[in-house]
């Protein structure tokens, strides 16, 4: 009976010590994170998961472009087909799933958006594997672009939760997700293709899609009663306030700064330009120039991103503390603007525009709210 208390006595204690030390863990990751979240740290971390396995999903496809080009013997301005049908439908869901989640919430927009567009990839997977007409290719990658509108849901789910002061540095933790699904998802796709064919990287990304959609619906908790309730707690002072001060306050609030706005939308046009232009001309550019297969633009375009992972965790910070956040962009945006210049000249190596392109693309992004 002794050894049997002492056992259960032990077996207590260590039970104990686990429970204080995932405890301690636990207030680690939230002062890492930052303790003035407004819901609780593993919501963040899954919506940063989820938006990762999203661009994971965009950037698998990328190295099956000169295959699709010989498969349906496409010319340049077909290239340019596809993917301006499925920019065509993002057009529609850039525009149109932010304010339904204004209204509906961003978990249940976002989960449903997620899970048709893989859905839409898994169809586009099916058109190649059964030789299906061209035509019908760009009609799925259209209806898949439809709900491909996650993107500005993350970042309004940032903007609810995380305090105006944190903000910066946590769009910096959603482009190092989104840098990490560039770093894995070029050589998954590249080796994907050389091994199953060209719809293996659509079906991938099908799955990809899927487990963020499921990651959303069942970890991320919902951002708007938060952003309510803070709004009827300052409402609340203001009331306690002076009946002129918080007039004051409210028309300041309610009035928007429109030539800000013009600036903001100009910069993330030119900047999803700049993205479109890489992303999917530069594996054309290494087939026909270098001959590179499938595999090898993979691992090129992951190596980039590599570049721009290291320089987001281990020097925007410093660059950002000493020349600010406007500077920075600007930096950011010099440097995009060089390495895609420089893509253009026929040299025998990508490596150090590329390199230029990486680190813009790693420095820019945070500039944009």
């Amino acid at each position: 009976a002794s050894r049997t208390a002492c056992l259960a006595a032990l077996l207590g204690s260590s039970l104990a010590a686990r429970r204080q030390s995932r405890r301690r863990l636990r207030s680690l990751a939230a002062q890492a994170l930052g303790s003035e979240l407004r819901v609780p740290v593993r919501s963040v971390v899954a919506l940063l998961i989820a938006s990762g396995l999203s661009l994971l999903g965009f950037t698998m496809p990328a190295p099956i472009m000169p295959e699709l080009r010989t498969r349906f013997a496409l010319s340049a301005s077909q290239v340019g087909l596809v993917f301006s049908s499925f920019a065509a439908g993002m057009l529609f869901a850039v525009m149109v799933l932010p304010g339904l989640s204004d209204r509906l919430g961003r978990k249940p927009v976002a989960a449903t958006a997620l899970a048709c567009t893989s859905v839409g990839f898994l169809v586009q997977g099916l058109v190649i594997s059964w030789g299906l007409d061209f035509r019908v290719f760009l009609l799925v990658r259209f209806a898949t672009g439809l709900f491909a509108g996650c993107n500005p849901i993350f970042k309004a789910y940032l903007a609810d939760v995380v305090p105006s002061k944190l903000l910066p540095q946590y769009m910096v933790y959603r482009e190092a997700s989104a840098t990490l699904a560039f770093v894995v998802g070029p050589t998954l796709g590249g080796v994907l293709a050389s091994s199953v064919g060209s719809a293996g990287p659509l079906f991938a990304t099908a799955v990809a899609h899927g487990i963020g959609a499921a990651t959303t619906a069942l970890y991320v908790e919902e951002s708007i009663p938060h952003r309510q309730g803070s709004k009827s707690a300052a409402d609340g002072k203001d009331s306690a306030s002076s009946q002129p001060a918080a007039s004051s306050d409210d028309k300041q609030s309610s009035s928007t700064n429109w030539p800000l706005v013009a600036v903001v939308f100009v910069m993330s046009f030119l900047y999803v330009n700049s993205q479109t232009c890489f992303s999917s001309f530069l594996p054309l550019l290494m087939s026909d120039r270098l001959g590179s297969s499938a595999t090898a633009i993979g691992i090129f375009a992951t190596k980039v991103s590599l570049i721009a992972l290291s320089f987001q965790v281990f020097a925007y910070r410093a660059v950002e503390q000493r020349w600010g956040l406007e500077r920075t962009g600007a930096f950011g945006a010099l440097c995009i603007c060089l390495g895609l210049a420089g893509l253009g000249f026929p040299v025998l190596s990508y490596w150090l525009p590329a390199a230029l392109y990486a680190i813009g693309s790693a420095s820019f992004p945070a500039t944009i709210p």
